[in-house]
């Protein structure tokens, strides 16, 4: 396979073209290959033949044959086939070069090293192992590392093993590969973090790209930053020409500072787990934390696959509907008590005998902000003495809870009622306190709450000891104090 065209291909206009071109290097293919055609050493490294890459066109060089993706596998195609994609591909790379070339979909300044050419090296008998963790996946979960063809898509090339224990731990040995860069898959059951049990019905798959020229022994650990650092290298490496460790870098750098991290931090996705106790590792707790959210493993796969395109796109999270989506969820596990118990649910996976502080990011993720970015979520504010009891509403309109009203008192917002919005909140500065409402209701102010009254208990709110067997007029005549 010829894997210089890693960091070459994003000149190219499209995936599909991606595929099915090549480029000047093509010509040092087997003899009979046509310029223009992409190729690959045998036909066991060609990549799954998808959807997204229907259409696409292959040399096989010990076999000297042209394969197409057609209708989920690869068949031999004639030479009138192999004349036509040809002749797209000219028109296309012309049009392609006279195009201005794809700017980066993020701020971060490309460094020239991020875009050197990185030596590609066979690998031979290597051992990967690591911790397979959403929470973590259950004993018997398959764990299987893929070789990459040159769009870093999988390839039929496969080695496979098994997750033991009840931290996730896994390893694969004797994995051979003609590049360095493969895909750990693990796909099975795992401890939902949220509500302390495991999941059932629908298996998870999470992936991690991983460079396996470390030594014969590799480390690389999977999970859900594993599998946003995936998407958006490549991403990385086929629109911005980036070489894999740097675009596996520069995405763990945005990942850490989309949920709260500091991006500072010179580490990538598969070196961090669930067990890691400083600030890298709390980020990757609290993205775990907020991805699951209340959703069951297959909705999980679902919300995955849209965050996957999102932050490939993008580099960030930044989306309305979804930053809404996790705040309601956060808003409603703080409104119900649930923070303690979510501790708790990590802490009885045993993977650190300390739990990073991730509470207080959840309470400021949907009551004001989240993260590096500063997102409004609830748009709330500081809850402290200089505005205690007052009320706001939720101004979110993306927002499920969208105009709902949150008090603050003792330092932190709760939900509250209309009742506390008209009259204020009934603290304990209030206790005893009587009020008539807009619609003519009566409301007393009792253990930290209104509650409603008669119009009677409302005129007698004044019935006090100096007062007692004495008479009050009043809409309806006369009222009589008596000890209460």
């Amino acid at each position: 396979m010829n894997w210089n065209r890693f960091y070459v291909l994003a000149v190219f206009a499209g995936a599909a073209l991606l595929g099915s071109c090549g480029d000047d290097d093509s010509s040092s293919s087997a003899e009979g290959n046509a310029s223009g055609i992409a190729s690959v050493a045998t036909y066991d490294d060609l990549a799954h033949c998808t959807k997204s890459r229907s259409g696409e066109v292959v040399y096989v060089e010990d076999e000297g044959t042209y394969f197409e993706c057609s209708g989920g596998d690869w068949t031999e195609v004639d030479s009138a086939t192999v004349d036509s994609i040809q002749a797209e591909c000219s028109s296309s790379v012309e049009a392609t070069s006279s195009s201005s070339s794809v700017k980066s979909s993020s701020s971060v300044k490309t460094d020239v090293a991020d875009t050197a050419k990185v030596e590609i090296v066979e690998v031979d008998s290597v051992t990967v192992s690591g911790f397979a963790q959403k929470g973590p996946f259950e004993s018997g979960s398959i764990v299987t590392v893929y070789g990459l063809d040159s769009l870093l898509e999988k390839t039929k090339t496969k080695f496979t093993g098994k997750v033991t224990g009840d931290v996730g731990a896994y390893s694969v040995p004797k994995v051979a590969l003609p590049s360095q860069f493969a895909l750990v898959e693990v796909n099975g059951f795992y401890m939902n973090e949220n509500t302390g049990k495991k999941t059932s019905g629908t298996k998870l798959t999470l992936s991690a790209l991983v460079d396996l020229s470390e030594g014969k022994s590799v480390k690389a650990n999977v999970n859900v930053f594993t599998e946003l650092e995936y998407a958006r290298a490549k991403q990385l490496v086929l629109k911005e020409k980036y070489n894999v460790p740097a675009a596996k870098k520069r995405a763990t750098k945005e990942l850490i500072a989309a949920f709260g991290g500091n991006d500072s931090a010179d580490v990538v996705a598969t070196d961090l787990s669930l067990s890691d106790t400083g600030a890298v590792g709390k980020s990757l707790l609290i993205a775990s934390i907020l991805l699951q959210g209340d959703l069951s493993a297959s909705k999980l796969g679902i919300r995955l696959g849209k965050v996957d395109n999102l932050f490939a796109s993008t580099g960030s999270i930044k989306n309305d509907s979804l930053l809404a989506e996790f705040a309601d969820w956060a808003s409603d596990m703080d409104d119900a008590g649930k923070f303690d118990s979510l501790r708790a649910n990590i802490k009885a996976m045993n993977l650190s005998s300390n739990v990073p502080e991730f509470e207080g990011f959840l309470y400021n993720f949907w009551t004001t902000n989240y993260g590096n970015f500063w997102t409004t979520n609830y748009g709330l504010g500081e809850c402290n003495k200089d505005n205690e009891f007052y009320v706001k509403k939720n101004d979110n309109k993306a927002s499920s809870y969208f105009e709902k009203l949150f008090a603050c008192t003792g330092n932190r917002w709760h939900e509250t009622s209309e009742i506390d919005a008209e009259f204020g909140v009934c603290s304990s500065l209030m206790e005893g306190v009587y009020k008539q409402s807009a619609s003519n209701d009566y409301y007393a102010c009792h253990s930290g709450k209104w509650h409603k009254v008669t119009e009677v208990e409302y005129r007698l709110e004044d019935c006090t000891a100096e007062k007692q067997n004495k008479y009050r007029s009043g809409s309806f005549k006369h009222v009589f104090c008596l000890p209460r």
